[in-house]
């Protein structure tokens, strides 16, 4: 997402992004599990680990859009996570020239542990609020869930 999509619709300034990367970093970290620096699995893997929680499977050009970002910066990182045995590529069945990748067995129990554990974080964080603050939290979540797959879709649609 560059620079270039700013133009759209008005203007952001730059102290309200700066907050609100700082407020999603807060988030983020709260709810990564800890035993991510023990696996030496970076939020990037993690994340790319996620895209495949229904057990699909993708080619480089679908996880590079799906996560934005080049497919030579995909290819890199599934390399490495190919290499932790965590992916693996695979022809595609139907078209030789088309690679797909998946989760090994490997992958697969890194992945659900990591959900596992990302619950039992935000379960843990749900308990210490009270209703009207887990009321409050969740709406907050669903409406930045809501905005950003609405960009999402704005950027691909070029608009």
């Amino acid at each position: 997402m560059g620079r270039d999509n700013k133009k759209k619709k008005g203007k952001t300034r730059p102290e309200i992004v700066d907050h609100i990367v700082k407020d999603y970093n807060l988030v983020s970290q709260g709810i990564n599990p800890s035993f991510l620096a023990k696996m030496s699995l970076t939020t990037s893997q993690m994340k790319v680990l996620l895209l495949f929680e229904d057990e699909k499977k993708f080619s480089m050009g679908e996880l590079s859009a799906l996560y934005s970002v080049s497919v030579s910066t995909m290819t890199s990182m599934v390399d490495r996570m190919i290499q932790n045995n965590m992916l693996k590529r695979d022809q595609d069945r139907n078209d030789r020239r088309i690679v797909l990748v998946s989760l090994t067995s490997r992958g697969k129990k890194v992945m659900t542990r990591l959900v596992t554990a990302r619950r039992e974080v935000l379960e843990n964080f749900l308990y210490s609020l009270d209703e009207n603050e887990v009321k409050r939290f969740s709406r907050a979540m669903n409406d930045a869930a809501h905005f950003l797959s609405r960009a999402r879709e704005n950027i691909r649609a070029g608009a």
